[in-house]
């Protein structure tokens, strides 16, 4: 039985409302790119690019993104070094509350490579 092809990852750019917004640098700067998908177990396939002018403009989501923040209201969001989920991960809050955004991405920093959206 072949595999399923693999299902295109929604994105914005600039971010909307209930997308994870990464940038490509550090402190929000650079080009950026919000995924709305839920769950996003590759972000590497199919690939996903960094869009809206600036630094990195055109460059890969994958293994990239320097800072980033949660722009759900509703659900927490967990960034994983691995596809599939798999970890180290970095933990953001709803949108608003404290923790929902990281200058840095911290252990996922520039090695972002799947996301998850959970209650919390």
């Amino acid at each position: 039985m072949a595999a399923a092809p693999a299902q295109a990852t929604t994105t914005h750019s600039p971010c909307t409302w209930g997308d994870m917004c990464y940038y490509f640098a550090s402190n929000y700067s650079g080009a950026q790119t919000g995924v709305w998908d839920y769950n996003v177990p590759d972000l590497a396939s199919p690939a996903v690019y960094f869009r809206g002018g600036g630094s990195g403009s055109g460059q890969r989501l994958w293994n990239n993104a320097g800072s980033g923040y949660n722009a759900d209201e509703y659900n927490c969001v967990a960034v994983y070094f691995n596809q599939n989920y798999g970890t180290p991960a970095l933990y953001l809050a709803r949108y608003g509350q404290s923790g929902f955004s990281s200058t840095t991405l911290g252990v996922v920093n520039n090695d972002n490579r799947s996301q998850r959206n959970y209650s919390c």
